[in-house]
C-alpha cells in the first residue's frame, strides 16, 4: 500500500501519511480515517485533505503496557 500525501497539522508542510512525525516543526503525527470519505487524515487537523469534511474531534490515550516475565 503507497502512502498518501497529507499536511501537518501543525505547520501545514507536505508530510507522508506512514510519517510519525513532521520532518519539519518535529510534530508527533497519528492518522485516523476521515468521518465522512474514510480518507487517512492526521489527528489534529480541522478538515478532511480530500473531501473538506470537518474532522470529528479525537481523545488520544496512550496504551498502557504490561510486560510478562
Amino acid at each position: 500500500m503507497s502512502a498518501e500525501s497529507l499536511n501537518c497539522p501543525n505547520c501545514g508542510a507536505g508530510v507522508a501519511s506512514d510519517s510519525s512525525r513532521c520532518q519539519f516543526c518535529k510534530t508527533r503525527l497519528k492518522t485516523m480515517a476521515c468521518p465522512k470519505c474514510f480518507g487517512l487524515m492526521f489527528i489534529g487537523a480541522k478538515f478532511c485533505d480530500h473531501c473538506g469534511a470537518i474532522a470529528a474531534p479525537v481523545e488520544v490515550k496512550e496504551a498502557a503496557y504490561v510486560v510478562v516475565a
